[in-house]
């Protein structure tokens, strides 16, 4: 790791951070010791919250109620445009600030993951270690992109491999099997009610 700092950040190149999103990051990471990564609240380029800023873990149970809600509700489960300060599974890498010593004993991301789920097996693996993970909306960023799923197609297959990976990684060949089975339902009613 060539970085010497405390904090190392991981912000993709179509992003366009505040005047003071680094230093409330900073802030909060040196009031939150046990904190090993934080992420900001994601905006779109009109200002409005970007979806998928953090989550929960994607457990077949959560991934059966997100879906649900998608498919029959229109709706997300969580509120991305909220101002609370939350302990979560995992935030975007987008963005993020990581704590060094927590990297150093956790290691990097798996460079396994082409794109998609390799925040998700980061957090998730920072929190086995003992630590956690928090969302803070006090530090805003602009994120230009964050719509390859939307514009491109080719992206769908990318997405639905990290996913098959990380079961694979985290939750066994079974539960991968079964994620297998369950997606490709999941993708027709997705499609025919014309969502991405």
């Amino acid at each position: 790791m060539a970085s010497r700092g405390r904090y190392i950040v991981l912000l993709n190149s179509d992003t366009l951070p505040q005047e003071d999103t680094f230093a409330e990051l900073i802030a909060f990471m040196e009031s939150h010791p046990q904190a090993a990564i934080v992420g900001p609240r994601l905006l779109r380029p009109d200002g409005t919250a970007q979806p998928y800023a953090f989550g929960s873990d994607p457990t077949p149970g959560y991934l059966l109620a997100r879906g649900l809600s998608r498919l029959l509700f229109r709706r997300y489960l969580h509120d991305w445009a909220s101002n609370a300060i939350q302990e979560v599974h995992w935030v975007s890498g987008a963005c993020l600030m990581a704590r060094r010593e927590a990297v150093e004993r956790v290691g990097m991301l798996d460079e396994r993951f082409f794109m998609y789920f390799e925040d998700n097996d980061w957090c998730l693996r920072m929190r086995q270690a003992g630590w956690q993970v928090y969302y803070n909306p006090r530090a805003e960023l602009v994120h230009l992109g964050g719509q390859s799923l939307a514009r491109n197609p080719q992206a769908h297959s990318v997405y639905y491999d990290s996913l098959s990976h990380f079961y694979a990684k985290h939750y066994g060949a079974l539960a991968q099997m079964g994620l297998k089975t369950c997606l490709l339902p999941y993708r027709w009613l997705a499609r025919y009610r014309g969502m991405p």
